[in-house]
């Protein structure tokens, strides 16, 4: 055996108990923050009325954590509505997308497909 396996075997199980609890937990704990970063810059790029600033980033993180959330990134979307709606952050105003609505002559030029498919998508986006 080498000197390790050795010293392995020569420690108290409960002092190999605690070292392995402590590299596990420290493993667990970048893991998860790699995981919250990941979703954190998702949320990032999903979300246009959020403004990033350290305040804004910091009332968000706490309101994470004091709800108790992993950080997935409905965690994130949920922690920001309640943010929102508490008036604790102030979203951006983001202005509507360009609607383009079809004239008559477009309409008519259509197939029936074509013409449902497009009715729905209007009632879908609310422009009906």
């Amino acid at each position: 055996m080498d000197e390790q396996t050795v010293s392995l075997y020569q420690k108290p199980m409960e002092e190999l108990t605690a070292e392995w609890e402590a590299k596990g937990k420290a493993i667990e704990a970048q893991e998860l923050e790699a995981f919250r970063e990941r979703n954190a810059e998702l949320f990032l790029a999903s979300e246009p009325r959020y403004e990033v600033t350290p305040k804004n980033g910091k009332i968000l993180a706490d309101k994470i954590l004091s709800l108790g959330m992993r950080g997935t990134l409905s965690d994130i979307k949920q922690a920001f509505e309640i943010c929102v709606e508490r008036g604790e952050i102030q979203p951006k105003p983001v202005p509507p997308a360009p609607v383009h609505l079809h004239t008559a002559d477009e309409l008519r030029q259509m197939s029936t497909e074509q013409i449902k498919a497009t009715w729905e998508d209007y009632s879908r986006r609310g422009i009906l």
